[in-house]
């Protein structure tokens, strides 16, 4: 777990989902399996190369509609494929709404996925605000966190984000001022949750 803290406290946690509350959908040898078969139902047959895991290019590099496909696969699949509850997690999370920070989702995933995977983990109403592909704030994107300063009413050194992708989830709020911990996949958030929780009873002591 790598930390950049500027603040000894926080008001508002921005977590990642898929690489960090949960693992990615695209890496699943089972979600691969489904890409894999709608390409070759559209293209009629099966590609003479091996794809890549990014769904998106994958879907790019066959002359296909990545929207169309995200559109098909999120009314059809069952995401108890790719997602598990964990209770530990879960109840972690709880205390942290209970004492008081503001919790964030931030993903470029669609509602509708979304949707389905907090069902699945147990965590359909822990977030106070979930901002998705709809907001068009597709990351990196400064814009974001401008947009949750503005919604909470916190500053950038106010704000900690948790997430797999240094570039990605954690450059741009690092670069406003604001803290981030990377971590190398879901099987690390229990360590982020004991280490944010641990931190907080220090300051209250």
């Amino acid at each position: 777990m790598r930390k950049e803290l500027v603040s000894k406290t926080f008001k508002t946690l921005i977590f990642d989902l898929n690489g960090t509350i949960t693992g990615r959908v695209s890496e699943h040898p089972d979600h691969i399996v489904f890409r894999d078969k709608y390409i070759k139902e559209k293209l009629g047959k099966s590609p003479s190369v091996k794809l890549p895991n990014s769904t998106t290019l994958a879907l790019q590099i066959c002359g296909l509609n990545p929207k169309k496909y995200y559109s098909h696969r999120n009314s059809t699949i069952d995401w108890n494929l790719f997602h598990q509850y964990v209770e530990s997690n879960v109840l972690a999370i709880i205390r942290l709404k209970e004492e008081g920070y503001k919790l964030v989702l931030y993903t470029d995933c669609l509602e509708v996925q979304i949707k389905g995977t907090l069902e699945v983990l147990r965590m359909a109403n822990l977030f106070d605000l979930i901002i998705s592909e709809e907001f068009n704030l597709k990351k990196p994107s400064p814009k974001v966190f401008k947009f949750i300063s503005e919604k909470f009413g916190c500053s950038y050194s106010d704000m900690l984000m948790i997430g797999n992708d240094y570039y990605k989830d954690l450059m741009p709020l690092k670069i406003l001022g604001g803290s981030i911990i990377q971590i190398e996949g879901e099987q690390e958030l229990p360590i982020f949750l004991e280490f944010i929780l641990e931190k907080g009873n220090r300051i209250r002591e």
